[in-house]
């Protein structure tokens, strides 16, 4: 009698050779660039869906890289860390900079 044998592993996904466990959101989340892995960068996970379309968002990850054409990103203020639209070379909101700018004089 033959056995059959099943492989777990099998994707349903493309691009790379990961398990299905580990893809979600058309995305896959495995950290292949284990020195990046403490770092705000998506540049740690596997690349396999990079060029889709998709996007790791601000929600799922804590932090939204900016691309060279962008001017303003997801992030929280250093300083009340309420989360918001903030310019790229930002890292305060504007009502902590006018209550500091205030405060100030």
């Amino acid at each position: 009698m033959d056995v059959l044998k099943i492989d777990n592993t099998k994707k349903s996904h493309t691009g790379c050779d990961h398990p299905d466990s580990l893809h979600e959101e058309g995305l896959c989340w495995k950290v292949t660039n284990p020195e990046l892995e403490g770092e705000p960068t998506n540049k740690k996970y596997c690349p396999c869906s990079e060029n889709k379309g998709l996007i790791r968002t601000h929600e799922r990850v804590g932090y939204m890289e900016a691309d060279p054409h962008d001017q303003m990103v997801t992030k929280r203020c250093d300083v009340c860390n309420i989360e918001g639209l903030f310019k790229v070379d930002s890292a305060i909101c504007g009502p902590c900079k006018s209550y500091y700018r205030y405060n100030a004089e």
